[in-house]
């Protein structure tokens, strides 16, 4: 991998900028890497630190911590690791990527704002790179104009000529390599995962059409379930994350709705379940090592084996499908769960707010509410979760006097 990173960085012709900036330059300001998905950023970002030890704050980070961004940064930063003690070679000072920021920013504001405000920062002593598959958003363009950028933008010859050298073996020779590049939408993961496959073959290679409905592509086929682990691993490698959720968010409606007794149904929800976890610990592992070489793993417990279980017990999947909702959902909650932590409270408090609220206790709620040092807007917030509105709510401030930090 690193000869076809090698590569890449003389094809950009930024050997010079690279070397001075991992030397020295590093101190002046950051990089940022952008281009299109499965060029190659991640991979050209962990090269040039190679010789630091680095923090990732990527979607891995996302979806695994509660932790204030800035916080987490100033923490890490300071704290030597054992192979920084003893690694003679290694810097000194810590290294950060910035990976998927506009996935952050489309979906943490919160964390993207923290991030915004990281990059306002100088910290002379620590090499930065920040990368994005675009540079169109206004605040994602501001981290991008305080940088050194590196913009991956490959003709259709170099994909080729990289596929080619780097990809291919001799037993691959009669390969069409421009159906390859073009039917796997110049995206070297999923050329790997094509040449994988379909070897030889590129005409079974399947385009994805862009000009379908948006939420049609986002959901699994009703027909997985008479599909071969080829023809599954094919459809479901490159987009393993989107439909596992969705295969998800469609379980209860799709198991409830078969004839087997409750106890198999329950069986196998709880199994599902359980085989999600464990694809997405190693998933997590595979982020944090790098270690795509066994990617396929996660489509094994993410889509194979749930299907393997919904076919043997015949679910039938021929239900309307829901639209996946269960990313979405999730990161709200996310998103709900780090302002609680931020005033360290948690659902259990806010129940027994409302359940004061509701049983006319307000000498109660006034104490728990002084105890905790709640703001209004907090506990407007979470309103609905009792099905009370905002006005609803300001009523019973008014009438109850009750005093909301």
């Amino acid at each position: 991998m690193d000869e076809k990173t090698i590569f890449l960085i003389k094809k950009l012709n930024k050997e010079k900028i690279i070397n001075e900036w991992v030397h020295e330059k590093y101190k002046e300001k950051p990089f940022y890497i952008y281009g299109l998905p499965g060029t190659g950023k991640s991979t050209l970002a962990k090269y040039i630190l190679k010789d630091f030890t680095t923090i990732f704050i990527n979607i891995d980070f996302y979806k695994s911590t509660d932790n204030n961004i800035e916080l987490y940064l100033e923490k890490s930063i300071q704290k030597k690791s054992i192979i920084m003690m003893f690694n003679q070679n290694k810097n000194l000072h810590k290294a950060i990527i910035f990976d998927d920021l506009n996935f952050i920013q489309t979906n943490d504001k919160k964390t993207f704002q923290s991030i915004v405000n990281f990059s306002k920062k100088k910290l002379n002593n620590h090499p930065i790179i920040y990368i994005s598959d675009h540079i169109k958003h206004k605040m994602i363009h501001s981290i991008y104009e305080k940088c050194f950028p590196i913009n991956i933008n490959l003709s259709k010859k170099d994909y080729q000529y990289i596929v080619k050298k780097y990809y291919l073996t001799k037993n691959d020779k009669n390969i069409n390599i421009k159906s390859l590049v073009e039917k796997s939408e110049y995206n070297f993961n999923k050329i790997k995962v094509n040449i994988s496959f379909f070897k030889n073959n590129t005409d079974h290679i399947t385009k994805k059409d862009h000009n379908t409905d948006q939420q049609e592509n986002l959901i699994f086929d009703s027909d997985i379930i008479s599909k071969s682990y080829d023809e599954i691993y094919c459809l479901y490698s490159s987009d393993y994350s989107t439909k596992s959720l969705n295969i998800i968010e469609n379980l209860p409606l799709l198991i409830f709705k078969s004839k087997s007794p409750y106890e198999i149904k329950m069986s196998i929800l709880i199994e599902i379940y359980k085989l999600h976890i464990i694809g997405d610990t190693h998933l997590s592992q595979i982020y944090s090592h790098n270690f795509w070489d066994i990617y396929y793993i996660i489509v094994n417990y993410l889509i194979y084996f749930p299907t393997i279980l919904l076919r043997k017990h015949k679910i039938n999947l021929k239900h309307d499908i829901i639209y996946n909702h269960y990313l979405s959902k999730s990161i709200i909650h996310t998103y709900y769960s780090k302002i609680l932590l931020s005033i360290n409270i948690n659902y259990k408090i806010l129940s027994t707010i409302y359940n004061f609220l509701k049983d006319n206790k307000i000498d109660e709620l006034n104490n728990l509410i002084k105890l905790y040092k709640i703001p209004l807007k907090v506990v407007q917030k979470f309103s609905k979760y009792f099905n009370i509105s905002k006005n609803d709510f300001k009523n019973h401030l008014k009438n109850k006097q009750i005093h909301i930090l």
